[in-house]
């Protein structure tokens, strides 16, 4: 629940719409139209009407350079989910190294043997991948996460996301 002033109080009292009457806005990950709630009715109320157009338009400008995708758009996105699948199989691979180093370490008994100079040589000729195999382990997650912003980026508007830019408006117009 939001915290308003009197003032505030006042001015929301005055245009609050009843329960039947209140806009809705289509969610588009529900995929259906939900009644807004009071404290973004509150919200709206207290935004200015030039606020509220400048919202609007904003939300028009949004739609307009999301459906100006072109053909080289859709080569990038092409060819961001391959850079995807490609780094999520080697995030895997490295991780199944890693795994198996873990597994192979943790059976060798070193312990009671430090003060002997060649097993601590060994021991450290044994683990010197390793510590690359972790950096490119956390690139390759790096890329992932990176290339996955920029698919859902470059992709564009779903439909359900459509309808829900769509009615952002009659909630911005309704006050």
């Amino acid at each position: 629940m939001l915290t308003l002033t009197d003032q505030e109080n006042q001015k929301v009292s005055q245009q609050r719409k009843k329960d039947a009457q209140l806009p809705t806005y289509f969610n588009a990950k529900l995929g259906k139209a939900i009644t807004i709630s009071r404290d973004y009715e509150a919200f709206l109320i207290l935004q200015s009407q030039d606020t509220k157009q400048t919202m609007i338009q904003w939300l028009s400008d949004v739609r307009k350079v999301q459906e100006s995708q072109t053909d080289r758009d859709a080569l990038v996105v092409s060819a961001i989910d391959l850079e995807l699948t490609d780094s999520e199989q080697k995030v895997t691979e490295i991780a199944d190294q890693l795994t198996k180093f873990e597994n192979f370490r943790s059976k060798v008994q070193a312990s009671k043997y430090s003060g002997v100079i060649e097993v601590g040589s060994l021991l450290t000729d044994l683990q010197r991948g390793i510590e690359e195999l972790a950096v490119r382990r956390d690139r390759t997650t790096h890329l992932v996460t990176v290339a996955t912003v920029l698919q859902e980026t470059i992709k564009g508007l779903t439909a359900n996301e459509e309808k829900q830019f769509e009615s952002w408006n009659e909630s911005l117009s309704a006050y």
